[in-house]
């Protein structure tokens, strides 16, 4: 078809009132905008409704920068009669005019559809049980590329756990429809066919046959028939003028993956159904393509089993679209197949935190139907949001595409938190490792007297409070499985270079999770921080306060002297602190600039060191070695000496400081790289 008669088409069905369906790039909605442009000048006054399908996935940046996001924008101004945004997990876009409503924004109707008597929903979705009766959960990055070998066959992303739940697929007689959402490999090694054809191998190997059905977004669909299902294939009789018959082109007898040209993978499934009867299990590999907008099910064969494993740069809507593709009007035909449920392998967090959400929006809905504004609703504003309906604090994940947008809710929950599976898992996770319960006591301690802590603060806490060493390495692999179980989160502060954490919670949460046989549990009189500790921690913030008043008058210093021209600023290089060297007291700013809130996040090391001395025993306190006073750039007058990289000379050239402070030519090579 011609350029000129698309735009025929496209005249035709806009005056005729008709309906014009676009994808989600600039090209689509810029000939949208120009077609409607066209319209409006041949028929002023027309109107036409925009409806926006998956909308929690069109706004991705907070200021709009994608050329896709700026033309939706322009298309939205255009003064449509009514523009419906419709998603399975709106929470993204409803979030985007609660950030609007907080500098005059926009209210808007919510219609929430409740769902008929045959609709299967993520409550009906529950986790693997072992035979123990025990659920099964795996945990965050728990699926590697190495796999796990069975009987001589390496399965990528694969261990006994999900061997359990293929193994439990495959114990029911017909209908069984698996989709595998863990391997993100398409080309590279381990990929999603190579885990297609080790999984068909391993089950060839026990007289099990099943078809693989891999989906990526740019190779498409590939079906791959195991060895033998030739004597139970049969020819389909479709009718020569279906678009199928041009599809099916598979051979029975070969055992590589062969193209399904259609794009509708119903239609596929339909196909195999017809041709080996719902016996035969089918397995559906995949990643992206599962996230969102396709429906994994046949006439007769719906989803039943589901392995979901996103990685951690994940948001919580894409976790909720991929659970979502294993829900819809199927209970009926997931029923008549023998099953009353579907049984999922993933992580507890990421199963509560679709669960939560569901709630969180049924709770909107119920609140904006008794006259609370979407701000109102969604804020809490008016009556705090119970805990069933608190997704945000199980998920590390930001929300949506746009980061940040979590803080806007984060008073919207009561206060009060229950216990569920979720937990119950995390604490049975760390309830027997020795390394965590003693992160998590050190953590304890930490906070006391300041939220703030990074690894190097719990090592030397552990050494100096409880005579336990334990490596950094170590401490930050604990401190990330904590992130994952939303025991504790990452902060923007930097501290050396090393990212801070700080509670997710409180620390009589987090002592719920400590198991008393591996040492004491503080009770809350020995967490609160004294009144001489915290006007200590007070003066200390008055103290940053000084500190950053000079960094300033420094920082507009440096400035003016960049601006005469007889000075240059280094860009590769940032300095905290005084500008002025201790030891020779000549100014070296030409290739410094302060940064005051860089000096804040080292003065907050002085805050984490108080806590550590807070929390000593008196006896400790007297065996511990005073350091000397140091000013971190007394060292610089070494690199103007020595040269940079002439660590050793300078630690010898200064050894009366560095000596008995306790630092080698790595931490000053550390020290001056992180300034």
């Amino acid at each position: 078809m011609s350029y000129r008669e698309k735009n025929a088409k496209v005249e035709r069905a806009f005056g005729g009132g008709g309906m014009l369906v676009i994808a989600d790039t600039k090209a689509q909605v810029q000939k949208a905008l120009r077609a409607l442009e066209d319209y409006r000048e041949k028929n002023p006054g027309g109107k036409f409704i925009l409806v926006v399908d998956e909308a929690d996935a069109m706004f991705r940046t907070k200021d709009r920068s994608q050329v896709f996001e700026q033309n939706l924008e322009a298309l939205r101004a255009t003064n449509p009669a009514m523009t419906v945004m419709i998603s399975a997990t709106p929470i993204p876009f409803m979030l985007e005019i609660v950030a609007k409503e907080e500098t005059g924004g926009e209210d808007i109707e919510f219609i929430n559809f409740s769902p008929n008597s045959n609709y299967l929903g993520v409550e009906d979705i529950v986790p693997l049980i072992d035979r123990d009766g025990k659920k099964v959960y795996l945990q965050q990055n728990e699926l590697t590329s190495e796999g796990h070998a069975f009987d001589g066959i390496r399965i990528p992303y694969a261990n006994p756990k999900v061997k359990a739940l293929y193994d439990d697929a495959l114990g029911h007689e017909k209908g069984v429809l698996l989709l595998d959402a863990s391997s993100p490999r398409v080309n590279a090694d381990s990929n999603i066919y190579q885990k297609a054809e080790a999984v068909q191998a391993l089950y060839h190997k026990k007289e099990i046959p099943l078809i693989a059905v891999t989906i990526s977004g740019g190779k498409g669909i590939h079906v791959r028939l195991p060895p033998g299902l030739e004597a139970i294939g049969k020819i389909i009789d479709l009718p020569e003028d279906s678009k199928m018959a041009d599809d099916w082109e598979f051979s029975l007898t070969s055992s590589k993956f062969q193209k399904w040209r259609n794009n509708l993978i119903g239609d596929l499934l339909n196909c195999l159904d017809a041709a080996f009867g719902l016996s035969v299990p089918i397995f559906v590999f995949g990643y992206t393509k599962m996230r969102r907008g396709i429906s994994f099910r046949s006439d007769k064969r719906v989803v039943t089993h589901m392995l979901m494993i996103l990685g951690r740069g994940q948001n919580a809507s894409g976790v909720a679209q991929t659970l979502g593709r294993a829900t819809g009007n199927c209970r009926d035909v997931l029923g008549d197949n023998g099953f009353d449920c579907v049984k999922v392998l993933t992580t507890s967090n990421d199963l509560t935190t679709c669960i939560k959400m569901n709630n969180y929006i049924n709770e909107i809905g119920r609140r904006m139907g008794q006259g609370d504004t979407i701000f109102q609703a969604m804020t809490g504003a008016t009556v705090t949001m119970p805990d069933d309906a608190n997704f945000a604090r199980h998920t590390f994940r930001e929300i949506g595409p746009i980061k940040g947008r979590k803080k806007l809710i984060q008073n919207a929950f009561e206060e009060e938190i229950t216990w569920g599976p979720s937990e119950e898992d995390t604490r049975e996770k760390y309830w027997e490792d020795t390394n965590a319960q003693q992160v998590m006591r050190s953590i304890g301690r930490l906070t006391s007297a300041h939220k703030y802590f990074d690894p190097d603060d719990i090592k030397h806490e552990l050494i100096e409070c409880a005579n336990i060493a334990m490596t950094k390495k170590s401490i930050l692999q604990t401190l990330n499985k904590f992130v994952d179980d939303c025991l504790v989160k990452k902060t923007q502060n930097h501290v050396g270079g090393a990212r801070e954490f700080q509670l997710a919670q409180n620390v009589n949460w987090l002592c719920k999770f400590m198991n008393p046989a591996k040492g004491e549990v503080p009770d809350e009189e020995d967490l609160q921080c004294s009144s001489e500790e915290e006007s200590i921690v007070s003066s200390v913030e008055s103290e940053d306060s000084c500190w950053s008043d000079i960094a300033k008058a420094a920082t507009n210093s440096s400035a003016s002297n960049t601006s005469d021209g007889s000075k240059e600023e280094s860009p590769n290089r940032t300095f905290d602190g005084d500008e002025q060297s201790v030891s020779s007291g000549r100014n070296i700013s030409t290739a410094a600039t302060i940064s005051p809130e860089k000096l804040g996040s080292a003065l907050t090391a002085k805050r984490k060191a108080l806590a550590v001395f807070q929390s000593e025993s008196s006896e400790k306190r007297k065996k511990r070695k005073k350091r000397k006073k140091r000013n971190p750039y007394s060292h610089l007058q070494g690199v103007e000496e020595f040269g940079e990289g002439k660590w050793k000379k300078i630690c010898n050239r200064c050894a009366d400081t560095f000596d008995l402070n306790m630092r080698t030519p790595v931490n000053l090579k550390d020290l001056y790289r992180t300034l």
